[in-house]
C-alpha cells in the first residue's frame, strides 16, 4: 500500500471512529453517513490477496466491510465474531465472473426498451421487460429503483433443485436442523439456451417450492410461493399440510410473517427483493469496493463449511472460500405509505456490479434500529451450455436476527441439479409448481 493509500485509509478510519456509536448498540438507528464512508469503487486503496482479517485487526479494513459485517466485528450486538482462528477471513484475488451468453444477448436485445413508469402509490413499475438485465449499467435518474428491479428480475435457469439443511439457533445456543428439498422454477422471462422466453402461463415470474424432508414429524410439509411478474401484485403462497392432504392458500397480508419458523419473512423469499415493488422506493448509496464471498470452495458447498453454532451461526470457516474485494452497488430500499405497517424501515442491498447478485443485506426495524444482517455466499454454477455463472438464488446464506437473538443458517446439502438434470417430475412446472400439484406430494 503506497503513502497516498495509507493517508486515505487513515482519514477513513478517523471518519469511522467518529461515527462508531452508529453501529455500537442494538438500538442505534439507520445512518446514511456510515454507507457514505465505505471505500469508493474508484479508490486506489484495496486489500492485498493473502491478507487475513481477524478480530484483532478488522478495524484496519472496515472501510471495505458492509455495515452489518462491521456490526458483527464490533462485539456490541447479540451475534459477534469470535477471536478464534475459525473466524479468520482470508482475502483472495478478485476473479472475473461472466454472465451467461444468452442472458447477455437478451440484455443487449431488450434492455433498451425497458422503462420505469410512476404509479399512484408513488413508486415505479417496469414496462416492456422481456428478458435479461432490465437496466444494465444503470445511471441517474432513479438509479436506486433501476438497481432494485435488476435484483427483482434475477438471472435463473428454468428449473433447479437442491437439498438444503437449515439450522435455527436461539440465544441459548440451542440448535435445530431442518432438511428440505428446494425447487425454483423460472416461469417466464427465461434466458436459457434453447428455451423460449415464456414456457408457462403468462403473469408469473417464478415459483419457489420448499418440501420438508426432516425432521420426520414435519415430513412432506411444503410451502409454495408464486411470484407475479407484475411488480404491483403481491406474492401468492400456499402450504401443503400432510395431515389434511391438501394445499391451503395463505393470506397475502402476511408479508412479514416468518417462513416455516425461520428468521426469514415472506418478503425475503426469492431474490430477497420479492416484495410488492411498486410500494417501495430505493435510493442509490454509492458504488463501493467491498468484501464478498463469491467463489465458495468445495467444502463451502456443504454444511461442514460453516459453523452451525457459536458467536455467529452460519459463518463460513476459512476453508469454505476466500473473500474478494468486489465493486458493489449499495441501495437503500424503503417502504412507501402504500406498504402499510411494514416490518422493515430500511432494507439495504449490496449488489455485485459484475453479476447483479446480492452478496449482503441489512434490515432495519420500524424504529430504524439494525435488526437483521443477512450474509449471502455465492459461487459460479455450471449450466447446460457448460458455462459457469452465478445463479443469484443458489447460495448459502444466514439470517442473523439481532432483535430476537435468533439465527437461521442454510447450506447446500446436495449438488444443485439444473434444467435437464432436475428429476423428470419437476420438468413440467405447470403441474409441479402449481397449487394443485402440491396434492401430488405424498403420492
Amino acid at each position: 500500500m503506497n503513502k497516498h493509500s495509507i493517508a486515505i485509509l487513515a482519514v477513513l478510519v478517523a471518519f469511522y471512529c467518529s461515527f462508531l456509536p452508529g453501529i455500537a448498540g442494538a438500538q442505534a438507528g439507520f445512518d446514511a453517513r456510515l454507507y457514505a464512508a465505505l471505500a469508493p469503487a474508484d479508490s486506489r486503496q484495496s486489500i492485498a490477496p493473502g491478507t487475513r482479517i481477524t478480530l484483532q485487526n478488522w478495524r484496519q479494513y472496515r472501510g471495505f466491510m458492509p455495515i452489518g459485517m462491521q456490526a458483527l466485528f464490533s462485539g456490541q450486538y447479540p451475534w459477534k465474531i469470535g477471536p478464534g482462528p475459525e473466524y479468520t477471513m482470508e482475502v483472495g484475488p478478485t476473479i472475473h465472473i461472466p454472465l451467461s451468453r444468452k442472458y447477455l444477448a437478451d440484455t443487449e436485445k431488450y434492455s433498451g426498451q425497458v422503462r420505469l413508469r410512476r404509479v399512484p402509490s408513488g413508486g415505479y413499475t417496469v414496462d416492456n421487460y422481456v428478458a435479461g438485465i432490465p437496466f444494465p449499467n444503470p445511471t441517474e435518474p432513479q438509479m436506486g429503483i433501476k438497481l432494485m428491479y435488476d435484483v427483482w428480475f434475477p438471472y435463473s435457469p428454468y428449473v433447479f433443485e437442491a437439498v438444503y439443511v437449515s439450522t435455527t439457533v436461539d440465544g441459548f445456543g440451542n440448535a435445530a436442523a431442518t432438511t428440505s428439498d428446494t425447487v425454483i422454477w423460472r416461469l417466464n422471462h427465461i434466458s436459457d439456451e434453447g428455451k423460449p422466453h415464456s414456457m408457462y402461463s403468462p403473469g408469473y415470474l417464478e415459483a419457489d417450492r420448499f418440501e420438508t424432508l426432516e425432521p420426520q414429524q414435519y415430513r412432506y410439509t411444503t410451502q409454495l410461493s408464486l411470484q407475479p411478474d407484475d411488480p404491483s401484485r403481491v406474492q401468492e403462497s400456499y402450504i401443503f399440510a400432510p395431515s389434511m392432504r391438501r394445499p391451503l392458500r395463505m393470506s397475502t397480508s402476511g408479508r412479514c410473517a416468518a417462513m416455516t419458523g425461520s428468521d426469514f419473512v415472506q418478503d425475503d423469499n426469492g431474490s430477497g427483493f420479492f416484495f410488492q415493488a411498486t410500494n417501495f422506493t430505493a435510493r442509490f448509496l454509492g458504488l463501493r469496493k467491498l468484501l464478498a464471498m463469491v467463489h465458495l470452495a468445495p467444502v463451502g458447498l456443504t454444511p461442514q463449511g460453516y459453523m452451525a453454532k457459536g458467536p455467529v451461526p452460519g459463518w463460513p470457516r476459512p476453508e469454505a472460500g476466500k473473500w474478494e474485494v468486489r465493486d458493489t452497488y449499495v441501495i437503500d430500499v424503503t417502504p412507501l405509505p402504500a406498504a402499510g405497517d411494514y416490518c422493515y424501515s430500511h432494507k439495504v442491498g449490496y449488489i455485485d456490479k459484475e453479476t447483479y447478485a446480492l452478496t449482503w443485506i441489512e434490515m432495519y426495524g420500524k424504529n430504524s434500529a439494525l435488526e437483521k444482517v443477512w450474509p449471502i455466499y455465492q459461487t459460479p454454477r455450471r449450466i447446460g451450455t457448460g458455462e459457469e455463472v452465478i445463479i443469484p438464488e443458489v447460495n448459502s446464506t444466514t439470517m442473523l436476527n439481532f432483535k430476537d437473538k435468533h439465527a437461521t443458517a442454510a447450506a447446500q446439502a446436495s449438488p444443485v441439479r439444473i434444467d435437464d438434470q432436475a428429476p423428470a417430475e419437476l420438468q413440467n412446472a405447470a403441474v409441479a409448481a402449481s397449487a394443485g400439484g402440491l396434492g401430488q406430494i405424498m403420492k
